[in-house]
């Protein structure tokens, strides 16, 4: 009896309410720069073939593009 109402004990305990998680925006001065990229000069990407170089370009562009949707979330009011 006594390990039956250990049991409902602990089963109660862990249907207990969650607690309630409240989301808060960053503020602005804790959020860093965008770092400033360097500039590939187009004579150092001649070597590369035509279909490398677009999956690079594609690679940064969907990187930037993330980067600027995460900076949207850390800004958002």
């Amino acid at each position: 009896m006594r390990a039956l109402t250990l049991l409902m004990v602990l089963l109660l305990a862990g249907c207990s309410a969650t607690p309630v998680v409240a989301y808060r925006p960053v503020p602005v001065w804790l959020i860093p720069p965008a770092p400033e990229l360097p500039k590939i000069p187009s004579a150092d990407l001649a070597c590369l073939s035509d279909d490398t170089y677009f999956a690079l370009a594609k690679r940064d562009r969907e990187q930037d593009a993330y980067a600027r949707q995460l900076r949207t979330l850390l800004e958002a009011r």
